[in-house]
């Protein structure tokens, strides 16, 4: 570099440093610390004598000086600095009344270190950091059976231990080149012809040796990016992660790229001319995993992307082709995917759009003999016309072949369909389509693919008037032949869906026919009321049977204005539902299997808020299935709860008092279990509050085991002082499969900020 380079860099850095030093001398610092101490029981009782006595006291200290300003009142960036240290000490004792033996004290240092220096007129950025701020986190356990339940709102569990973790992540992030305001001085021309690049460094170095599952590693990434000419850029990019508890998860991951991606990874786009633009990149990326003591894995990939895009005033096309090469030392594999995308516009009724794929797959590995091979071609050309007219045609036309080293397949759909166009005010909306699809495959053994469908598909919708519509819609499909969906990936079959795809019946001779009708009517009234009820007929046949579902279905939804709000769904289905099947083969003769021969189906949620004080929700369930030869499922579920508020005006709008209830009730597959909750809170002040909860839970399941919980709280949540004492008392009834226990739980929490 240039003598006067140099000279011109070195004093812009002393500037810079000196500017720093004189700001952090002259900015104030900000001290804060804070306190927690938490104290816990929790104890139990069974026929008298006491099984359970478990209990926790935790302390935490922590003091840390903060100091942050901008520099050079803003031009020049910003820093910020901490220092701290945290103290943590736990006292526990399990449900048997052993101590917990942990390593006492825990404590650790708090620092923070941030400087970030953006000269206005400069053409370059800097950001340093180096932090570890993180607090000490609690490990806990509930040594207890009647705690935890549904509707359970009280003290927390037993601190069984903590966790105070390194977690360190230093970085350095450096850009020259950038654009960052305007520069007139005597340097400019000088200091505008640095290189543009990036240098872009970090580290977590994390270590927790008193968690549970231990941690101990080193993670570090180093980037650096240069702009070679206009948009050649140039990564070197590197990814370290060791593990010092287990070293086979050791990873090195190195990346060489080339191309019109920045150093934000954002790709950009080069003008071959003013309609044309291109965008490619190549990169090379090494991965090696383990050590060389215990075993290593290494990976080379190859990556080359060429994409380009044109648009003209009556047509764009774009194409995304990739190139991939992937060797791990016992196996090569190499893929290609050339994707375009063509539209445009024949005329002002008349749009067309083509979409072509083309892959290739090969592989092999180096041992073994064993290699594969896949080439496949999807086409798909769309043409819509009469765009300006009532009704909108559109008429498409697919093509697949797929190739491998055992099987060589073909599909074709061909498909046109018409809807009313929405341009148009017309009493009637309709909707028609028609599609085939063919399917063929050759294989070495000779099982091969044979099958063709027809799908056609009719619907129309009117309103009667502006409260009442109704519509109907047809569905036919009809397929026949030998069926399989492994051979082809884009071009999908609704037939063979229909037959199944068992391994033991997917390659014989089917045939499958369904008829969905469906028909409905919807009402919407002035008032908010909406109903809409539908009935549908689903007719299927196939070579292994024959199964007719009728299914009749409403929904309601009513909201207004006023308080209320109603959503309500019912559904009956009555036939054969039927599982996949249908064929033979060896000799294997499978047919419909009749999983239910009725069902009903009910939901609802009804909510009432007249205003901020009242709140109230209904939810029911309801669900029976109706078998043929075996006993009927029947299931509900009713959920109710509310509040009242009371609420303060005395200058500041406040809630004063809450009454509130919770009622939740279960019977078949959904649970079996009443439950009944009662709650009250009391704000004396806005920053104090005064709480219980009762709770009754009735477990069907098992007879007599009904839970009785009571939690009491009391709180005070100022902006540097934080109390809160819980307390929660539980009993369960003795019967013949459970006995008689009582628990108690208290804890009691201190937190202050100086």
């Amino acid at each position: 570099m240039p003598r006067k380079t140099l000279i011109a860099v070195a004093s812009v850095f002393i500037a810079l440093l000196g500017l720093v030093s004189v700001a952090v001398a002259s900015s104030p610092v900000r001290l804060s610390s804070a306190l927690e101490w938490r104290y816990g029981e929790h104890t139990a009782t069974v026929g008298g004598t006491q099984v359970l006595d478990a209990s926790h006291f935790v302390q935490r200290y922590s003091f840390l000086a903060r100091k942050s300003d901008t520099i050079a009142d803003g031009r020049l960036g910003e820093y910020r600095l901490a220092l701290g240290y945290e103290w943590s000490w736990i006292d526990s004792r399990q449900g048997d009344g052993t101590k917990i033996i942990i390593d006492n004290p825990l404590d650790k240092i708090l620092y923070r270190g941030e400087v970030k220096i953006e000269p206005g007129g400069l053409p370059f950025k800097f950001h340093a950091f180096s932090y570890d701020m993180g607090d000490t986190s609690f490990a806990s356990n509930d040594f207890g059976e009647l705690f935890g339940g549904r509707g359970y709102d009280g003290p927390s569990e037993t601190v069984i231990g903590l966790s105070s973790s390194k977690n360190i992540r230093t970085g350095i992030i450096l850009e020259s080149g950038v654009a960052n305001g305007s520069y007139d001085g005597n340097y400019r021309n000088l200091l505008h012809s640095l290189p543009r690049f990036l240098l872009d460094f970090s580290q977590v170095d994390v270590s927790d040796e008193n968690s549970l599952a231990k941690l101990d590693f080193v993670d570090r990434n180093l980037a650096f990016v240069s702009l070679n000419k206009k948009n050649n850029w140039l990564h070197y990019r590197l990814f370290t992660h060791k593990d010092r508890v287990d070293s086979t998860n050791n990873l090195v991951e190195q990346t060489y790229r080339l191309g019109t991606l920045d150093h934000l990874n954002q790709r950009h786009w080069v003008d071959l001319v003013n309609w044309i633009k291109v965008s490619a990149d190549i990169s090379y990326m090494e991965t090696t995993k383990g050590t060389p003591q215990l075993g290593q894995s290494s990976l080379g990939r190859y990556d080359v992307n060429l994409f380009a895009r044109a648009r003209r005033a009556l047509w764009e096309t774009s194409s995304y082709s990739s190139y991939r090469r992937e060797s791990d030392g016992y196996a090569l594999e190499r893929s290609l995917d050339v994707p375009l995308y063509a539209s445009g516009t024949l005329s002002r009724d008349t749009n067309w759009r083509i979409n072509m794929v083309g892959k290739k797959t090969q592989g092999e590995k180096f041992t073994g003999g064993l290699n594969w091979k896949t080439d496949s071609v999807y086409g798909q050309a769309q043409v819509t016309t009469f765009r300006q007219s009532r009704y909108v045609f559109t008429s498409t036309v697919a093509a697949e072949g797929k190739q491998d080293l055992t099987s060589e397949a073909y599909a074709t759909s061909v498909g046109a369909e018409f809807s009313s166009n929405s341009m148009y005010r017309s009493p009637y909306r309709l909707f028609g389509r028609y599609v085939a699809r063919i399917f063929s495959a050759d294989t070495l053994d000779e099982s091969g693919l044979d099958f063709s469908e027809h799908q056609a598909e009719v619907s129309v919708q009117t309103d009667f008037n502006s409260q009442l519509s109704g519509g109907f819609s047809q569905m036919l499909l009809q397929g026949e032949g030998r069926s399989d969906v492994s051979y082809v990936d884009n071009i999908g079959s609704a037939a063979i869906s229909l037959i199944g795809t068992a391994v033991d019946v997917s390659r014989s001779d089917s045939s499958a026919f369904q008829s969905l009708s469906k028909l409905f009517i919807s009402h919407r009234s002035l008032s908010g009321l909406s109903n809409r009820l539908e009935l549908a007929l689903d007719y299927r046949s196939t070579s292994g049977g024959k199964g007719v579902m009728v299914d009749l279905s409403h929904s309601l939804d009513y909201s207004s204005r006023g308080p209320y709000r109603i959503v309500m769904t019912n559904q009956l289905s009555r036939g054969d539902k039927q599982d996949a099947a249908v064929g033979e083969a060896d000799g294997f003769e499978s047919g419909y299997v009749r999983e239910e021969d009725q069902s009903f189906s009910h939901k609802s949620i009804l909510s009432y808020s007249p205003g901020r004080a009242m709140k109230a929700k209904l939810r029911l369930s309801y669900d029976k299935y109706t078998f043929v030869d075996v006993p009927s499922i029947e299931s509900f579920e009713v959920s109710w709860d509310g509040s009242y508020t009371w609420w303060s005006y005395g200058g500041l709008i406040r809630r004063h008092v809450v009454l509130g209830y919770e009622f939740d009730l279960a019977r078949g597959q959904k649970g079996d279990f009443d439950n009944f909750t009662l709650f009250a809170k009391y704000y004396p002040t806005r920053l104090t509050l005064l709480a219980t909860r009762l709770n009754y839970d009735v477990d069907k399941e098992v007879e007599g085991n009904d839970t009785f919980t009571a939690t009491m709280s009391a709180g005070v949540d100022f902006r540097k002082l934080k109390l809160s004492l819980d307390y929660s008392y539980a009993a369960r009834t003795a019967e013949s499969s459970v006995s008689e226990r009582t628990e108690h739980r208290w804890e009691a929490k201190i937190k202050k900020l100086f």
